[in-house]
């Protein structure tokens, strides 16, 4: 095994190093137009990253405001599982609200919401009626993550000092097709209308993706070397198929801390046709790691939210020891443990009791919990 790792592990190298070339190449103003026409035209099977700005761009950390609150939230769940007591599930969100300059203070919130009604429980009509589970049920979670931001920003007091929403995770939710683009469409809807009241409210709202492993760079360098049929000497072909092992993040370790990449806009298909809610990122070295950073359009469009976007996470990361403050208070609101999720059980048994209904556990799942040998 070890062998084989680091054979491939040779061969990746030699794919980044290569990548690393092509982006050399492109990286100037020169080539962002003809790079623009390449994303706008190479649209397939693959993401392929729109530059607003040449690639080679680097962007210092603005100085973060003397003054602002950040809105940071998280979620986590129990799944709907039909070996339990009761088909039902449950939905944990996390907050931060984090208040600095002259007054700071600090409100830590978890807020939980049971979810048992035919309405909760299944999605759908007909025969394409499903129950919300795995990555339905993730969705569901996100837009419980948004709303519960949306609530803690409209109740922040107006006091002219900016305000930021973040997020844990990508913007960018279209993910689904066939039956379950169908199914997931109504949620999904909900969220992009939660975007468009974000833009409402004006705050600017943002996420955050640690260690992303999004290749939308990496699928348009490789897509202009096959379209330009000229690849730097010495590589070939078989070198761009080793683009599948890396990461975008990997083309912009160069970057000092707290500088930020060019901005990008992804291609990914949306539920929102508005421009303004077109999803846009840009890679942050935060020291530790280089992270991505998203946000709609209407937010990079306006170079003073923008740089405070930019500046307020990377200040954040600064005070977190490489990870947003708030999004780290956040999820420890968020986090379901293993006897929170027992005393659940428990309190799940005791209601049905209380009206006089069965509460059994399946065999299969009785035979988790003991042991027979």
């Amino acid at each position: 095994m070890a062998a084989g790792l680091r054979e491939r592990r040779q061969g990746l190298w030699r794919s980044l190093e290569l990548a690393r070339a092509l982006l050399a190449r492109w990286s100037g103003a020169a080539e962002l137009a003809f790079l623009r026409e390449g994303a706008l035209a190479g649209q397939g099977d693959h993401l392929l990253a729109e530059p607003l700005q040449p690639l080679g761009y680097a962007r210092a950390a603005p100085i973060p405001p003397t003054g602002y609150a950040v809105v940071g939230t998280d979620g986590s769940q129990i799944d709907l599982d039909r070996h339990s007591l009761a088909p039902c599930y449950l939905i944990n969100v996390g907050s931060a609200v984090i208040t600095y300059g002259g007054e700071p203070a600090a409100s830590l919130t978890s807020w939980g919401r049971l979810h048992y009604s035919d309405d909760d429980l299944y999605t759908g009509e007909g025969d394409s009626r499903v129950a919300v589970q795995g990555s339905l049920l993730d969705l569901r979670r996100t837009l419980a993550e948004q709303e519960r931001a949306l609530a803690l920003c409209a109740g922040q007091p107006e006091s002219g000092a900016p305000l930021v929403a973040l997020m844990d995770g990508t913007l960018v939710l279209w993910r689904f097709s066939g039956r379950e683009a169908e199914r997931a469409a109504p949620i999904l809807r909900a969220y992009q209308e939660g975007l468009r009241r974000f833009q409402s409210m004006g705050v600017p709202v943002c996420s955050y993706i640690s260690r992303p492993a999004a290749r939308d760079v990496l699928n348009l360098l490789a897509w202009m070397a096959q379209a330009e049929g000229t690849l730097p000497q010495g590589y070939t072909p078989a070198d761009l198929e080793g683009f599948a092992g890396l990461a975008d993040r990997m083309l912009f370790e160069g970057l000092r801390r707290g500088e930020r990449s060019a901005l990008l806009a992804s291609q990914a298909p949306s539920a929102d046709e508005e421009r303004s809610q077109r999803i846009h990122f840009f890679y942050l070295n935060v020291g530790d790691e280089v992270a991505r950073v998203e946000a709609p359009a209407w937010v990079v469009e306006q170079p003073e939210l923008l740089d405070t976007v930019h500046a307020v996470v990377a200040e954040q990361c600064r005070l977190g020891w490489g990870y947003p403050v708030a999004l780290s208070e956040a999820h420890e609101q968020a986090v379901i443990r293993g006897g929170e999720r027992e005393a659940f059980l428990r309190m799940v048994g005791s209601a049905l009791n209380d009206h006089g209904l069965a509460a059994a556990l399946s065999a299969k799942r009785l035979s988790k919990n003991r042991r027979a040998v």
